[in-house]
């Protein structure tokens, strides 16, 4: 008869030091775990939204004239010429290199790690940085649209009142066309700026209605 937990224990004890080991990270699945919508806008992507909350563009496999192509969760599909797979088989057929390259050329642009030893909890912390930056990016993409739209809104009444030349309100409007460009055109970081500075009550009246 073997002693009370000697099996046990030195499963235990088994287990244990190959969760400490280092590891070679599984760069396939940390990309997969990336958004495809948005792996597929750092290449340049653009993404249209159709019912179903499904997306579509058009194909870049083919002479596409109108969106075929259509991105789902975990994969896409193009009804004109057939192409079908996930994020790496994407990338792979743009860059035109092998599913290992694209999967590492992703993992470049989102910050993750390449090939190499790490800790396993120093992957996962890294894939939750990237994702929460995502979701972060499309917080503040979210923001700025609505932003814009009120800021519109604000423009145009202070047309509106505007009977005859008023200091007060053709400088108001002109400063909400800046910001306008800003939310429009501006980088992510120029839309954080802007975000910013509504907050610390650096922006005047848009800054309020932004944020209403």
């Amino acid at each position: 008869m073997k002693p009370p937990g000697s099996a046990g224990g030195k499963r235990c004890e088994n287990k244990l030091s190959k969760s400490i080991l280092p590891y070679r990270s599984n760069i396939f699945q940390s990309v997969k775990e990336l958004p495809i919508d948005e792996v597929l806008g750092r290449y340049g992507i653009e993404l249209h939204p159709t019912g179903g909350g499904r997306l579509t563009c058009q194909c870049i496999f083919h002479d596409d004239h109108r969106p075929s192509l259509i991105v789902y969760s975990d994969g896409f599909h193009c009804f004109a010429c057939g192409a079908h797979g996930d994020t790496i088989s994407f990338v792979a057929r743009l860059l035109n290199v092998r599913p290992f390259e694209a999967a590492q050329d992703i993992a470049r642009r989102f910050g993750l790690p390449v090939d190499q030893l790490h800790d396993r909890q120093q992957v996962k912390e890294q894939i939750k940085a990237a994702t929460d930056q995502i979701e972060s990016e499309r917080a503040l993409r979210a923001w700025a649209k609505q932003a814009y739209i009120k800021l519109v809104v604000l423009r145009r009444a202070c047309f509106l009142v505007l009977d005859e030349p008023d200091a007060y309100y053709c400088d108001l409007m002109d400063y909400a066309d800046e910001i306008l460009d800003t939310l429009q055109f501006g980088s992510l970081s120029d839309k954080l700026a802007v975000l910013e500075g509504a907050k610390a009550d650096k922006l005047g009246l848009p800054g309020v209605v932004m944020l209403a």
